[in-house]
Order: structure tokens, then C-alpha cells, then sequence
């Protein structure tokens, strides 16, 4: 009997979670098939919407050897079926005697807000941090009310496996990212998580654009050609980069090695702007320099940064005031190779997922 894989998407950023998973279960001879769903009102307007990428997913799914759906077609049978942050349709959702095992994969600390609401309808939710990190960083406080009692209740579908889009480093090459993005050779990089332009919940700030000048301008006079990216959602107007010998501007432009995960890569360092991509650049080795905007910031972000900044040298507490003390911090940590153990995530993570799967 042929074993099945499913995976569901409604939104194109999935795919980096699934693929390096599917690569693995092909060489096992399992049959891997990816549902979409046309995409939520907002993923539509976002150009995440899979209806808008079906030339892209079928060029993939040749690629990388899956079967590619619509999740009309979904069929109730023995499987494993992988989702993110328990998001599934409404023919999952519905489905009557499942005879297929739910795993949800997490963002790096969606899931605080998100949990309560999906752990009921899976059977196992794998984190991208490790236990010790999810307890004391966001279930460690009260212990009181949903979200905590959720979370001790269902111990046993909870599992600290890590990220499985995080073991594909050894794929990359510097000369070919360079080529297929277009970008000048033979310059120093750095990677910039562009923030937020406003806080998208009601009450929200605003981003101040001449700080966020002053930082970029300052990494310019040292030399660099920066790397800006953000989301589709995200993203900022067209005449924001004036001047692009100096610097070009990314969106999401593939999903598989993901746009991020390679220009980290061939970047000496990262600046980041409260944003939760630190996790792939640390792991990648690579310097951050977190600017913790007040307007962006919360509760939750403060307390991992704060961990993050006493825990990890790498990790670069910004200071827009004192950006030469920055630099010098993070020139130092790379001529040096002085890097702490990066030990948020688990080490073999794609592993590990497999063997779940295997026993399942």
C-alpha cells in the first residue's frame, strides 16, 4: 500500500514548510499531494492567493515530485495531513470520521495567539522552539485562564521538533542567489527586515521614516548594498528606494527556496526591525541587529528580545543614537567568529518529523 502525505495550503508561504518535507518522504516512497484553496479575502489581496500562482505550483510540483489539488477533490483516506497554525478548509473542517492524522506546523510565536483556537482539532502540534523556550518565554506566567490551560491539558500533542524549512542551508550558493535576483556583484550585503509602515491592530503607531533613514544611510556610508525586504501585505510604496545603486527592494518572489532564507544567506548580517525572521538568520550564522520599534513592540516581542540580547552575543540590542557602536559590535563578532550556541530550535528537526510521521 502506497503511503500518503497531505499537505493543505491557502496561502503561498506554506510552501517552505512542506517542501523540504516532501523532498524527504520521496526518497521513502510516499506519495505527497498539496490541497490548495483559492485563499482567505486577505491572502487574496496580498498576492498569496494559490489561484494566483497555479502556473508557479505546477512548475513546483513537477520539480519536487507532488501530486497538486483542489481541495474540492480532498479525499477522506489513511494519511498524514501537515497544516500551519491549524489552518484548514472548510471540507477538512467538516470531514466526518477522519481516517487521516492532523499535524500542525508553527510560525516562530504565532501560536501564542493562535493555539487555544486549533489544538482541539489536531493531533499533534510540532513547534519550532524548543520546549524549554515556549514554557518559559509565553505559557510560563499564570497559568492561568484558555490559553495556558490548553496548553498544559495537551501535553501530549505537543511537540518541540523545530522548523522544518530550516535544514535546507546546505543548498544554497552564494553566486547563484546573486544571479537569480539580479544583484550587483561583489559587494558587501546586509539583509534589512523592513518594518511595519504602521502597527495593523486598532491603536496602532505609525513608522517614523526618518529614523528608519538615518539606520539605512548610516550601513550605506560603511560600504554595504542593502537587501530591503517585506511581505507582499507589506509592502512599501514605490518610491521609497531613491536610489538603487545602493540598495534593491524585495517582496516575497519565490516561495521555494524562499526569497528570505537566500538573501540571508549571502548577507554578512541582518537588521531586523522586531522581526521573528532573527530565527533564520541565527541559524544561518548570521550577525542581527534588532531595532525594537516602540510602536511594533509588545509584551510578548520585549520579553524575546530581552532574552535574546542577554542570551546570545550575535544578537545586537540597535540603537539608531549610537549606530557606530553597532557596527563595531557586529564587525567584531564575524572578523572573530564569536557566535554563542544558537540552541531556540532543535538541532535535526526535519528528522525528527519524519520518524513522527514513521511511528504514526
Amino acid at each position: 500500500m502506497v503511503k500518503t502525505i497531505y499537505y493543505y495550503i491557502e496561502t503561498m508561504h506554506y510552501l517552505k514548510y512542506y517542501i523540504p518535507l516532501i523532498q524527504i518522504f520521496n526518497k521513502k516512497n510516499y506519495k505527497n499531494l498539496i490541497y490548495f484553496e483559492h485563499g482567505r479575502q486577505k491572502t487574496a489581496t496580498d498576492n498569496q492567493a494559490p489561484k494566483l500562482h497555479i502556473k508557479y505550483l505546477n512548475e513546483l510540483s513537477i520539480k519536487y515530485n507532488f501530486q497538486l489539488k483542489h481541495i474540492n477533490e480532498f479525499e477522506n483516506k489513511k494519511a498524514i495531513l501537515f497544516v500551519v497554525e491549524g489552518a484548514t478548509g472548510q471540507q477538512i473542517t467538516k470531514q466526518q470520521n477522519k481516517k487521516y492524522k492532523i499535524i500542525s506546523l508553527t510560525y516562530a510565536w504565532d501560536f501564542y495567539f493562535l493555539y487555544d483556537c486549533y489544538i482541539d482539532n489536531i493531533d499533534f502540534c510540532i513547534f519550532s522552539l524548543k520546549k524549554e523556550y515556549v514554557n518559559k518565554l509565553f505559557f510560563h506566567e499564570s497559568r492561568k485562564g484558555i490559553k495556558f490551560n490548553k496548553f498544559d491539558n495537551n501535553m501530549k500533542k505537543n511537540l518541540f521538533l523545530g522548523p522544518s524549512y530550516l535544514n535546507s542551508k546546505n543548498e544554497y550558493n552564494n553566486n547563484d542567489i546573486i544571479k537569480k535576483y539580479n544583484i550587483p556583484v561583489n559587494r558587501k550585503y546586509i539583509f534589512v527586515f523592513l518594518p511595519l509602515t504602521h502597527y495593523p491592530l486598532p491603536g496602532g503607531g505609525k513608522l517614523n521614516f526618518k529614523i528608519l533613514i538615518k539606520i539605512l544611510n548610516f550601513f550605506v556610508g560603511k560600504g554595504y548594498y542593502l537587501l530591503l525586504k517585506t511581505k507582499n501585505k507589506w509592502a512599501y510604496p514605490d518610491n521609497f528606494i531613491k536610489n538603487k545603486n545602493y540598495s534593491k527592494y524585495f517582496t516575497d518572489i519565490t516561495h521555494y527556496p524562499h526569497t528570505s532564507s537566500e538573501l540571508i544567506y549571502i548577507s554578512d548580517f541582518v537588521l531586523s526591525f522586531n522581526s521573528s525572521g532573527f530565527m533564520e538568520a541565527l541559524h544561518f550564522k548570521k550577525p542581527v541587529i534588532n531595532f525594537n520599534m516602540k510602536y511594533l513592540s509588545g509584551k510578548v516581542f520585549n520579553k524575546i528580545n530581552n532574552f535574546l540580547i542577554n542570551k546570545y552575543s550575535q544578537y545586537i540590542k540597535g540603537d539608531y543614537n549610537n549606530l557606530e557602536n553597532n557596527y563595531t559590535n557586529v564587525k567584531k563578532i564575524i572578523e572573530q567568529n564569536q557566535f554563542d550556541n544558537y540552541d531556540f530550535i532543535g538541532k535535526t528537526p526535519i528528522n525528527d518529523i519524519v520518524k513522527l510521521v514513521e511511528t504514526l
